[in-house]
């Protein structure tokens, strides 16, 4: 079901929605990458390795292009400008993101339900709303839940932490 509704979408939206399903996927939180090297430069956040300084201010990152972005945060750089409103961005996604102000597009489909995002991050949030999966466990007891924010908010209301 899920190629064959792939095959009555334009090549660019498809390219696009799978990168919301991609194929390789992290066992300890469910994200998924298409690139192996994308999943092992994920897995830092897991084992909490930092590889790279702040030379400002001496945070430790995990990646690379992370570590550059941050770099932004103290210099104040915003190298990527919308050619709409002239809203600057630190990163290029974020201006990717943005431009979907102004055009309204929302290419992420789900497939269940036919609801339109404009960002696939949030379409694979919602994919969750049709399976039991809850991928964040609350580490003072037993309750899981969809989303990482609902965690937090139980955490902070039933364990004030």
């Amino acid at each position: 079901m899920f190629f064959g509704y792939l095959m009555g979408i334009e090549a660019s939206a498809c390219a696009q929605l799978l990168l919301c399903f991609a194929l390789l996927r992290c066992y300890l939180c469910e994200k998924t990458f298409l690139r192996s090297d994308n999943l092992r430069t994920h897995m830092r956040v897991h084992t909490g390795e930092r590889r790279y300084k702040c030379p400002v201010c001496d945070k430790a990152i995990g990646d690379a292009g992370i570590r550059l972005r941050h770099i932004r945060v103290h210099s104040g750089e915003k190298p990527y400008k919308c050619s709409t409103c002239e809203k600057s961005f630190s990163g290029y996604g974020n201006l990717q993101n943005h431009v979907r102000v102004h055009t309204a597009e929302k290419p992420y489909r789900c497939v269940v339900c036919d609801r339109v995002f404009s960002q696939c991050g949030i379409l694979r949030r919602h994919m969750r709303t049709h399976t039991d999966h809850r991928p964040y466990s609350c580490s003072l007891c037993d309750k899981s839940f969809r989303q990482s924010g609902t965690l937090h908010k139980h955490q902070l209301s039933i364990h004030r932490q």
